[in-house]
């Protein structure tokens, strides 16, 4: 893969910009960067255990303390939120993909530790799915 195309990608999923516009600023054909952008989750996928961990039992400690330096709260070993993933209308049941703010995305829920790690992602639930739905049914 090269930086061009890593670099797309990213603004792909950065940004709100469609494959046609993405593909203009990078000078790359919409099939072309659907071809990396697949090629470059794929990627990310398999690594992504290797770099995305709770923390052992041994590190929690240290987790839980830098969190109780920074805010005062005691006993925290991550923040929680979620956030939408623009999507392109589906085909199948577009329906379930609108979010509250009238946009196709599917749901990304993810836990980091103080110093902005991630220690978990959970994603695939369609942008209309509430947030402690995603919760319940998360591996948290």
């Amino acid at each position: 893969m090269t930086e061009k195309q890593i670099l797309a990608v990213l603004w792909l999923l950065a940004t709100p910009d469609s494959y046609r516009s993405v593909g203009k600023r990078f000078n790359m054909g919409k099939a072309s960067l659907s071809n990396s952008f697949t090629l470059i989750i794929n990627a990310l996928n398999k690594i992504a255990p290797n770099i995305i961990s709770w923390p052992t039992f041994d590190k929690i400690p240290d987790v839980i303390q830098g969190f109780h330096r920074i805010s005062g709260v005691n006993n925290v070993v991550g923040a929680i939120d979620g956030t939408f993933i623009p999507i392109k209308a589906p085909v199948v049941d577009p329906e379930v993909y609108i979010t509250r703010k009238s946009n196709y995305a599917m749901t990304l829920q993810a836990v980091c530790i103080r110093n902005l790690k991630f220690t978990n992602c959970f994603m695939g639930y369609p942008g209309s799915v509430s947030d402690t739905r995603i919760f319940r049914n998360s591996t948290l």
